[in-house]
């Protein structure tokens, strides 16, 4: 068996229109990422182009994200930086709730790009999950 691992889930369903999730993602950016972590993002939407953007928008503000998690057989780790204003902790736990075998884990200190940001910090506590539930089977 293995498990799924979903790292700053984003568009929680109280929230769910681009305008919140603009300001979300612009709160972040001012105040919680590095500069380094905001040039790769946002060259990330540069190259991408406006066009793709736009056309993935609507997708990911209709994903039914709580029907697809609760969907999934497999143990579930959800993880945020615990100063993420997009992947917010209620939301987080939230998913972690609905998951058949889910875990929420935050990494002190660091907002929505935690993988770029704390990439150590977010291995362990994605080894130490799977080390966890090693015993059921979970593999990385």
């Amino acid at each position: 068996m293995a498990g799924a691992v979903l790292m700053g889930p984003v568009v929680d369903s109280p929230r769910k229109t681009v305008t919140r999730q603009a300001l979300a993602l612009t709160r972040d950016a001012l105040f919680r990422e590095s500069l380094t972590s905001n040039a790769l993002v946002f060259s990330d939407y540069f190259r991408a182009g406006p066009r793709w953007y736009l056309t993935e928008l609507p997708v990911m503000m209709d994903y039914p994200m709580e029907e697809k998690v609760a969907a999934v057989s497999q143990s579930v780790l959800v993880l945020r930086g615990a100063r993420d204003p997009i992947a917010r902790r209620p939301w987080c736990e939230h998913l972690a709730a609905v998951a058949r075998q889910g875990t929420m884990a935050e990494i002190p200190g660091q907002g929505h790009v935690l993988q770029h940001t704390a990439p150590g910090a977010s291995a362990e506590a994605i080894s130490g999950w799977v080390r966890a539930l090693d015993g059921f089977g979970v593999t990385a």
